[in-house]
């Protein structure tokens, strides 16, 4: 055949793309907004302190493997 494995999948991806580019020739699909924010009373504080909580733990672990430590205290989240 004479054509190099990279240089025949550039012309397959080219020939795919050329195809799939001609038949798209429809509607436009419609994007639809929404907000997904926060409900009335969620308290972004005590979420930013999970988020901390969470990465603590995960540096701890972290370490813990580091170090051959197979040992682990499960320690309770703050509630509220």
């Amino acid at each position: 055949m004479g054509v190099s494995f990279k240089e025949m999948v550039n012309r397959t991806i080219r020939a795919g793309m050329g195809e799939a580019a001609r038949r798209r020739r429809g509607r436009v699909p419609r994007v639809l907004p929404h907000s997904f924010g926060f409900k009335p009373g969620a308290d972004l504080d005590k979420l930013n302190q999970l988020v901390d909580e969470l990465d603590v733990e995960a540096a701890a672990d972290k370490l813990r493997g580091a170090a051959g430590d197979s040992s682990r205290r499960k320690r309770s989240r703050t509630r509220a």
